[in-house]
């Protein structure tokens, strides 16, 4: 169909019956608009105001692009908007536009206001698992919780987008089920790098589904994104303090520590803290001898929550350790600024001290701010002897990587 004859606006139940009765299904581009996705406008200015976005946004939309897409008001807080004829309308073009008008004012009686929106954009050439124009505004759909999930303005829908959110629903799903079992805990030693005696472990949390065992990597985007991270983080605590326990006992060494990586959707739970003083008084630990392991964006906004619950965490006794700290100037004030005892430099930069003279510079400047400080420094994925020998001439005090041990159960582990 022409782009110069769209057809008329139609229902919102009625939309996609549209879309197959009127269009050629290859030449079709879909862009679907998430209006308000966190819900801010609906907490700050009232259902009854909010009422009035679709229809104000829709506006805004049409008189933008006048005929191309087309716009429709779709299923609830969504827009629709529909290439005719994606062969000879540019979808990056379109997607820019999209973003640049949704970075400005709309107008809503008369009142200007910001509307937060993300964008999916699905084009029938580019999405070749999508074979009808209902498949290609899922493919839409999947972008835009994409966008959501990465807080991205815009997505474009690749072949795989539906195919990946069916696996994360079907994670969720197995998550849910395995909650308080086929969870355990894997164990990577931390050495003292003058010694290379080991000091400290850090838990690494695994999933057992049937004979196949499931790295992070695998689940914890899905357990991120619902509220099942926070009762597996819960557990991975009181493990991992539980077998710090008793390898303290058995190696009579009571600062032999553990290190726990939370997310910022832990560091959100407002009883983590109560969790961990719970956990720590039953275990028997020193306090001390758990690290709290964060990456660094979770350090960023001081007086967030996340950065309430590590000074929380402080103020109970733990270590706080950062991982994957970046080598800027914001990162050397988080260390001066926030209470952090501990610093890891990610495998990514340690791979390159020895390569990258300018890298090696600003490096071996983190470990002697961290000396000065008398924070550790902590060296990942270290493989090979002579990149301990580079690390020591840094300045960096501990080490992890698989020249020391790679991850592996507690009863690999002997004291």
């Amino acid at each position: 169909m022409p782009a110069s004859t769209p057809p008329p606006p139609v229902a919102a139940r009625d939309v996609l019956r549209a879309f197959t009765a009127h269009f050629n299904y290859p030449d079709l581009g879909v862009v679907l608009v998430c209006i308000d996705p966190t819900g801010l406008l609906a907490a700050a200015l009232g259902w009854n105001f909010v009422s009035k976005l679709r229809p104000a946004v829709a506006k805004a939309l049409s008189e933008t692009f006048r005929e191309d897409p087309a716009v429709w008001e779709g299923p609830h807080d969504h827009l629709v908007l529909v290439f005719f004829n994606a062969a000879e309308v540019d979808a990056q073009t379109v997607e820019r536009r999209l973003v640049e008008r949704m970075s400005r004012q709309v107008d809503i009686d008369g009142r200007p206001v910001f509307v937060p929106t993300s964008l999916g954009v699905a084009v029938a050439s580019e999405v070749s698992t999508a074979l009808s124009a209902p498949d290609l505004v899922r493919a839409a759909g999947a972008a835009v919780h994409q966008a959501i999930q990465t807080s991205t303005p815009s997505v474009r829908a690749s072949s795989e987008s539906v195919e990946l959110l069916k696996k994360e629903v079907a994670a969720t799903t197995e998550l849910a089920k395995a909650l308080g079992s086929d969870f355990s805990l894997h164990y990577q030693p931390i050495v003292d790098l003058t010694s290379r005696k080991r000091v400290g472990f850090e838990s690494l949390l695994r999933w057992q589904v049937g004979d196949e065992l499931r790295l992070p990597a695998d689940f914890l985007d899905a357990a991120e994104t619902t509220s099942l991270i926070v009762p597996i983080g819960r557990w991975g605590v009181s493990a991992a303090l539980d077998q710090l326990a008793q390898w303290q006992r058995k190696s009579g060494d009571t600062s032999l520590f553990m290190s726990i990586n939370f997310s910022a959707r832990q560091l959100a739970d407002s009883g983590l803290v109560d969790h961990v003083a719970t956990a720590i008084a039953a275990s028997g630990v020193p306090a001390d001898t758990m690290w709290v392991e964060v990456t660094e964006r979770n350090l960023i906004e001081i007086g967030s929550p996340a950065a309430q619950t590590v000074s929380e965490l402080d103020a109970l006794g733990c270590t706080i350790c950062v991982d994957d700290l970046g080598t800027g100037f914001a990162a050397l004030r988080y260390m001066v600024e926030q209470p952090v005892q501990v610093v890891k430099i990610d495998r990514s930069l340690v791979s390159q001290v020895g390569i990258v003279e300018p890298l090696r510079s600003v490096v071996g400047a983190v470990c002697t701010l961290s000396a000065s400080l008398g924070i550790r420094t902590v060296a990942e994925g270290v493989e090979s002897e002579d990149e301990v020998r580079k690390l020591r001439e840094l300045g960096f005090t501990h080490a992890q990587g698989f020249l020391f041990g790679k991850p592996a159960p507690e009863n690999e582990f002997e004291f």
